[in-house]
């Protein structure tokens, strides 16, 4: 079965819609950044803006695993993501 978002194990998105925070985990599809919002999910776009209207993301925090990129002018990406280890049995 192929997954068209990937986890991010341990990042997430301070996201606000209509002045309410919400903490969110973030995804990746390819390089570009998103956020679980409902049962569905929100591009990480320039400078706080996403793909729904009425929301903002305002704060990354990437984890351990991964490396996120974020400069002016462009979408954060993703440039690294190390796959959690699972402990053998």
């Amino acid at each position: 079965m192929t997954r068209f978002f990937t986890i991010i194990e341990d990042a997430f998105v301070l996201i606000r819609t209509g002045g309410v925070y919400q903490q969110s985990q973030l995804y990746a599809r390819g390089n570009k950044l998103f956020a679980k919002k409902g049962a569905g999910f929100i591009r990480l776009g320039i400078g706080g803006e996403t793909s729904a209207p009425n929301t903002r993301w305002t704060e990354i925090e990437q984890g351990d695993l991964a490396v996120i990129e974020d400069r002016n002018g462009h979408p954060p990406i993703l440039t690294h993501y190390e796959e959690p280890k699972i402990a053998a049995e």
